[in-house]
């Protein structure tokens, strides 16, 4: 994910005007939400009743985190509303554009030759850092080797 839009059920008074353009979301958010979004993460809004996030470095946000914007700041266009308050929590989009795996490694490797599989061109995680789990698994082209080499293992 690289940002989020927050709608909210009606037209907010936003701020009563102290917002305008692209700024920084400490402002707009509450503590706990603008560390989960990432340093240097800008906020605007899109219309009274929504506003846009732009992940910063180091986001930390994913499906279910909650959301908030800090007590007291908004109320509803005409102000005659409790101010704000609570969270909601962050639901992914229905078209998630999925990372492309991109994997370097040989084709073949000599039997005494340690494997180096790089994947470090994979991208479409928002700028964030991706985590990788490798494994093994039995296919029927490699069945085979791989018993060979399972069974040629000192057992515990």
């Amino acid at each position: 994910l690289a940002g989020a839009n927050i709608v909210f059920d009606q037209a907010t008074d936003v701020g009563n005007g102290i917002f305008s353009g692209i700024f920084d979301c400490g402002r707009l958010l509450d503590t706990s939400t603008f560390l989960l979004v990432g340093q240097g993460s800008k906020c605007s809004w899109t219309s009274t009743r929504s506003f846009s996030i732009s992940f910063g470095q180091n986001a930390q946000v994913s499906k279910g985190s909650p959301i908030a914007v800090c007590k007291g700041l908004l109320q509803n266009a005409v102000r005659n509303s409790e101010a704000v308050s609570g969270s909601v929590f962050l639901l992914l989009p229905t078209n998630v554009v999925k990372p492309a795996l991109v994997i370097n490694a040989p084709l073949r490797i000599a039997s005494c030759d340690a494997l180096q599989i790089d994947a470090s061109s994979s991208y479409g995680n928002g700028g964030r850092a991706m985590v990788f789990s490798w494994g093994l698994a039995l296919g029927p082209i490699n069945r085979g080797s791989v018993m060979n080499v399972l069974s040629a293992l000192p057992s515990e």
